[in-house]
């Protein structure tokens, strides 16, 4: 599965404001800043107040790791990909990145609410 062109760009333009919003609009910033690795998904998400739909969605995908490298392998095998020798140098963090990329639209429809 890929996202479009025009997908890929909305996420980014939310990325940015993401990142603007964190820097100027001081509230927004001491409300993330108050969020601490026991915040879930979904209660990190709500404090952005429906801002940043698509980019959550993404994330959301992203968040989904693989449970272990037998997954992994099996799910190469699924969409028919080897690790040829350009492949095998890559980090098995970045391959997970190019699996979640073929699952986007799937993933899209889960819903993380």
């Amino acid at each position: 599965m890929t996202c479009s062109i025009t997908e890929i760009d909305i996420i980014e333009q939310e990325f940015a404001e993401l990142q603007s919003a964190y820097h100027r609009e001081s509230c927004f910033k001491a409300v993330l800043d108050a969020c601490g690795p026991h915040t879930s998904f979904d209660e990190g998400w709500k404090l952005t107040q429906d801002r940043f739909c698509s980019l959550r969605e993404f994330c959301g995908g992203l968040a989904t790791a693989f449970p272990g490298t037998s997954t992994v392998e099996s799910d190469f095998s699924i969409v028919k990909w080897e690790k040829d020798v350009g492949r095998t140098s890559l980090t098995d963090f970045f391959l997970e990145g190019i699996l979640h990329a073929k699952q986007f639209k799937q993933m899209r429809s889960i819903n993380f609410k």
